[in-house]
C-alpha cells in the first residue's frame, strides 16, 4: 500500500516515498496516440461512471441510461478533439505512476490570449498525493508559453477536492464562458473558475 510522505518530508512532487521506503517515478507526459489511447479513454470511462454513481446517489438520475450511444462512443467521441492539439494551440498531459496512467489533464487555446484547463482526472486510488496540483502547475506553466492572460476552467459543484486545489492555485469563480456552451444543458451543476497568469 503506498502511504503518504510526511510534512516533514523534503521530497519533490515528482517522487512519492513509499512503505517500503522506496522511491515512486511519477511522470507528466504528454499524450501520444499510439501509447495512451486506450488509457485516455479508460480513464475518461472511469470519471464517467464516477459522475453517474453521483447523480444516481444524489438524484436518483441514470446518466448513462440518457446518453444517446454506448458508452465506449461517448467517450471516443468526447476525448477526440483534444488528442490532436499542436504543441501552439495546447498539451495534454498523462500522469503515469510507474508506467501505469494515473491521471490525465490538458490546457488549450481558446483565443487570442485565452487559455482552457479540461479532462482533469486523477483515478481514485492515486489521489491525495499531489498528483493533481502537480497538474495545474504544469499546465498553467504550458499557458505561460502560449502567451495566455487568462485560463478558464469548469467543474462539479461537489469536487471540493478538485475545488480546493484550483483556489490553491489562484483560481476564481466565475460566470460561465462562451465556449462552455456545448455542455450549456449540465450548466447547473458546474462551477466555472478563471486565473488570470
Amino acid at each position: 500500500m503506498i502511504k503518504k510522505p510526511s510534512k516533514t518530508s523534503n521530497l519533490i512532487d515528482d517522487f512519492i516515498l513509499t512503505s517500503h521506503l522506496h522511491f515512486l517515478m511519477v511522470e507528466y507526459i504528454p499524450y501520444n496516440s499510439g501509447v495512451h489511447k486506450d488509457e485516455v479513454e479508460s480513464l475518461y470511462s472511469v470519471h464517467i461512471l464516477e459522475v453517474a454513481n453521483h447523480f444516481t446517489q444524489s438524484y436518483q438520475l441514470d446518466v448513462l441510461a440518457s446518453l444517446d450511444q454506448p458508452l465506449h462512443k461517448h467517450v471516443e467521441e468526447q476525448v477526440k478533439p483534444f488528442t490532436n492539439l499542436s504543441a501552439s494551440d495546447g498539451v495534454f498531459y498523462i500522469i503515469e505512476v510507474e508506467g501505469k496512467a494515473a491521471g490525465m489533464g490538458l490546457i488549450r487555446k481558446i483565443g487570442d490570449n485565452l487559455g482552457e484547463i479540461r479532462l482533469m482526472y486523477n483515478r481514485p486510488e492515486y489521489r491525495g498525493f499531489g498528483y493533481g496540483k502537480g497538474m495545474v502547475k504544469r499546465l498553467l506553466e504550458y499557458g505561460v508559453k502560449l502567451g495566455l492572460s487568462t485560463v478558464y476552467l469548469s467543474t462539479y459543484k461537489w469536487m471540493a477536492v478538485a475545488q480546493h486545489i484550483y483556489r490553491s492555485a489562484g483560481f476564481k469563480e466565475r460566470d460561465a464562458y462562451p465556449e462552455a456552451e456545448p455542455y450549456r444543458k449540465n450548466w447547473k451543476n458546474l462551477k466555472f473558475m478563471e486565473k488570470k497568469l
